[in-house]
């Protein structure tokens, strides 16, 4: 069985990993994926605006 501080680290990798490639996998996916935590409604507009600016850059 995994320490809890083992899981906390982990998510706090994961978290840091995230911000730094500056990816944000909308929020749903981080809801329904393994990370089951509430996402705020400011969170998941963030989230959506950002995937927008990416694809009229890449485009």
């Amino acid at each position: 069985m995994r320490r809890a501080s083992d899981v906390l680290q982990e998510k706090a990798t994961a978290n840091a990993k995230r911000r730094n490639e500056g990816l944000v996998k909308t929020c749903l996916v981080w809801c329904t994926g393994v990370v089951q935590r509430r996402c705020s409604k400011k969170e998941s507009e963030r989230a959506e605006r950002e995937t927008e600016r990416k694809q009229l850059r890449l485009s």
